[in-house]
């Protein structure tokens, strides 16, 4: 199963999240194939060949493995990927960390909460709702609240509503981005959002990091778009314990062996309510925080885990030493830009020269355009830098902002500063 003497791994997803996925495969010395339908995927223009092709077409994807002699098959990053990934394993006799029963949960938020609550998981209230009669459905449901397809991603379809009056407005196109066609309310918690996130060895959590997630919204009605996460989290001897008691109680309700576990949650300063438990990578490049304080790179574990050879002996010794608690402060900082054509980018040398930045990334180069997709901003890049204090994290943001500039055709600054 070799192309030019080298085993070959697939990866499912070229958008910017697998960019440092691909990167990593090469590193390893794999001959590295990424599919999917986005023609100019930035991880495509890393790997050593691509297919644009629907992942979902899974007879086309077995003819590509097959043709391939593809080893190993790899992905995250999105629970609708988790699809196309669990049944071309199938096909092909490889690795796979998730389980049909698994798939079925975790792209099911009913099912989801439902087997969270009955292994004593505290999660969000919520239910499935119609259209029709709905006043009646929401008897006694209180507002705000959250309403959102059943089986979205992306925070696609997601919104705030303060009335019946406003889910009636939302209903329909919350109701077309499901695939089910059916729609979820839930209760909407006031708590302060956090994340945490394990890899599960062998039935065992490691725990990597918890951390602030925190939100900027435009209007109302919006949830908000997560900008900043801060490691580790700056209530972390507040949450650790429910963390570990519910990190434990997710693993054996999924009965996870071996994989990767996201947690997003809220923390009202007296209890920890779960909001979504899920079997992969953040979106979001924020596992990448575990390799700025110590090495560790979570790409390195999925690709091992994938390859069917088992964990290097390097990568147990990492993963058992890590430690969560890490005195480092690191923010992580999401970076938005209006749509436009980028006439000139400013500034990013001299960023990747401040002291404590461990990295900036751009999505985007001169003379390329941004476009929102129908989204409110569109992501534009990201940074990473360490501060002494929590205190500190806003004055070095500011830092960057004022050095950081991406004009726009007509001299207008592009980049949305928040």
């Amino acid at each position: 199963m070799r192309i030019k003497d080298k085993q070959v791994i697939l990866i499912l997803g070229s958008q910017h999240d697998f960019e440092e996925l691909a990167k990593t495969c090469i590193e390893n010395g794999y001959y590295t194939i990424v599919c999917d339908n986005y023609t100019n995927g930035p991880a495509k223009k890393i790997a050593h060949k691509s297919y644009n092709v629907d992942v979902f077409d899974i007879k086309r994807m077995e003819k590509i493995c097959i043709e391939n002699e593809v080893s190993g098959i790899v992905t995250g990053f999105s629970d609708v990927l988790m699809e196309a990934y669990v049944p071309l394993c199938e096909k092909m006799g490889l690795k796979c960390y998730l389980s049909d029963e698994q798939l079925k949960i975790i792209r099911n938020k009913q099912i989801m909460h439902q087997i969270l609550g009955e292994f004593g998981v505290k999660t969000m209230q919520r239910k499935v709702i119609y259209l029709q009669d709905i006043e009646q459905q929401l008897i006694g449901f209180k507002f705000p609240a959250v309403i959102k397809p059943i089986d979205g991603y992306g925070s696609r379809g997601v919104f705030k509503v303060n009335s019946i009056r406003e889910i009636k407005e939302k209903y329909t196109e919350v109701e077309n981005i499901s695939k089910k066609r059916s729609v979820i309310i839930e209760e909407y918690n006031l708590g302060k959002e956090y994340n945490f996130f394990a890899w599960v060895k062998d039935g065992k959590g490691y725990l990597i990091y918890i951390c602030n997630r925190e939100k900027f919204t435009f209007s109302p009605n919006d949830i908000g778009l997560v900008y900043k996460f801060i490691y580790p989290s700056s209530v972390y001897e507040k949450l650790f314990s429910s963390v570990i008691e519910y990190m434990e109680k997710i693993i054996q309700a999924y009965k996870i062996q071996d994989g990767p576990l996201a947690v997003q949650m809220f923390y009202d300063g007296n209890e920890v309510v779960i909001n979504e438990a899920t079997l992969r990578l953040f979106g979001n490049g924020d596992h990448r925080i575990a390799f700025y304080l110590s090495g560790l790179k979570i790409e390195q574990i999925l690709i091992e885990y994938s390859m069917g050879r088992g964990y290097s002996k390097s990568l147990i010794s990492k993963l058992e030493n890590y430690n969560p608690r890490d005195t480092t402060i690191i923010a992580q900082i999401q970076l938005y830009g209006k749509e436009g054509y980028i006439k000139e980018i400013d500034g990013v040398s001299t960023i990747k020269e401040m002291p404590n930045v461990s990295n900036i990334e751009l999505y985007y180069q001169q003379g390329e355009c941004i476009r929102n997709k129908g989204l409110k901003r569109e992501t534009i890049g990201m940074v990473f830098f360490k501060v002494d204090r929590y205190d500190d994290i806003e004055k070095k943001l500011d830092e960057i902002y004022n050095v950081l500039h991406i004009i726009g055709d007509n001299g207008e600054e592009l980049l949305y500063r928040i």
